[in-house]
């Protein structure tokens, strides 16, 4: 179903966030070391196991280092691009 749908889409992004900021990022949320435990034990693993498919389909791979502003500034782009009719490579 998932395959599917994403064949739907003319366009798909990925955001490509380092291990070490993702961690950094989830525990500047959730402060207790049970949720740190949680995600390095089950949220983590999961997430690279599925996290390559996503990546190599993505028709723009997006660094997760950059701010959002700048990261938002690049999708609008892409999308207008594509809805004007404009086509450019990765």
């Amino acid at each position: 179903m998932e395959r599917e749908f994403v064949s739907l889409l003319d366009l798909t992004f990925y955001i490509d966030v380092p291990d070490e900021l993702g961690l950094k990022r989830r525990m500047e949320r959730e402060k207790t070391t049970e949720n740190q435990k949680w995600f390095e034990e089950v949220t983590f693993p999961e997430y690279k196991k599925h996290r390559e498919p996503f990546e190599k389909t993505a028709s723009i791979v997006l660094s997760g280092e950059d701010s959002l502003d700048s990261i938002c500034k690049i999708a609008v782009a892409r999308v207008r691009e594509m809805v004007s009719g404009e086509s450019r490579t990765n």
